[in-house]
């Protein structure tokens, strides 16, 4: 029983790449109809299972990351770029491990780039002296 599940599961990683696929190709090309969605949504993510059938789940279950865009409820670019960024760089990481003696450097320049990548994007240029949290309490 255990390994039939097993089996049937090696399936749900191409099943939600198909599904992130046509999402994204709909939201693109938007096609109208709902057959059209359908059917197109069937066709790639059946294709897109039968060719993950003879790969293990540990090398494909990055693809499962991708289901934060997929129920994701409206049309975001910026969001499936990172979904797909994200399982690329967890599906690179297990094929291409990184030497040990470079990955404290690669996480300290990811980190910096990071925090500062965040620092410029919440800088506010018309903040005052009182937005600072510098009001004064009058008794």
């Amino acid at each position: 029983m255990q390994q039939t599940f097993r089996k049937s599961f090696r399936w749900v990683p191409g099943l939600v790449l198909g599904l992130f696929c046509s999402r994204l190709a709909h939201e693109w090309l938007h096609s109208g109809g709902l057959g059209v969605v359908v059917s197109t949504s069937l066709i790639l993510s059946l294709i897109t299972a039968v060719s993950f059938r003879t790969l293990s789940f540990s090398q494909t279950w990055p693809a499962l990351i991708l289901l934060v865009y997929i129920l994701y409820p409206e049309a975001n670019p910026g969001i499936a770029l990172t979904a797909a960024a994200v399982a690329l760089i967890v599906w690179g990481n297990g094929r291409f491990p990184i030497k040990q003696r470079h990955a404290h450097h690669a996480a300290m320049v990811a980190g910096g780039i990071g925090f500062i990548l965040l620092y410029i994007f919440t800088l506010a240029p018309d903040l005052l002296p009182a937005d600072n949290g510098e009001f004064q309490l009058i008794a």
